[in-house]
């Protein structure tokens, strides 16, 4: 058995963030690339439509915005390798922004979702938009939520 940092006994290993072409070849960073999909899909998606309650289209909206802007500026960090320089803050970083995203994500979700179902859309001619929306909001949030498992497993190794 060698020592040092090619301990083969795994014990030494601390997973690290999916940087560079990692974001294309592990689950963590394919999680930031479907973010940043699905997120854009919700944008667009709702920004096609009219819901009746202008605020509530708003806050989806906003979170959709943010959210897709925040994460584009997250994948080109990663992209580039800006993190290798104080890896353990960037694990904490990385939980804490997907921690508030999930949790943003998932309220405009439920208040999407809650809309859709409280008012009858159905004879709405964006009906159909407005329940892929529901669904890709969803899919976003999963998405984020399950950033925050592979963020807080990194974070044991330590």
């Amino acid at each position: 058995m060698q020592t040092g940092s090619h301990d083969i006994s795994g014990l030494s290993h601390k997973p690290s963030l999916p940087l560079g072409s990692l974001l294309f070849r592990r689950l963590d960073g394919l999680l930031i690339v479907g973010e940043l999909v699905c997120g854009a899909l919700v944008w667009f998606l709702e920004a096609g439509t009219n819901l009746p309650i202008a605020t509530y289209q708003g806050w989806v909206m906003f979170v959709a915005v943010t959210f897709f802007i925040l994460t584009f500026i997250q994948f080109v960090i990663y992209l580039s390798h800006v993190p290798e320089r104080n890896i353990d803050a960037w694990k904490m970083a990385d939980i804490l922004y997907n921690s508030v995203a999930f949790g943003m994500y998932l309220s405009a979700s439920v208040l999407l979702a809650n809309l859709l179902a409280t008012y009858s859309l159905s004879g709405n001619s964006f009906y159909g938009l407005n329940v892929a929306a529901v669904i890709f909001a969803f899919l976003t949030t999963l998405f984020y939520g399950m950033s925050v498992v592979f963020g807080i497993r990194r974070g044991k190794f330590e």
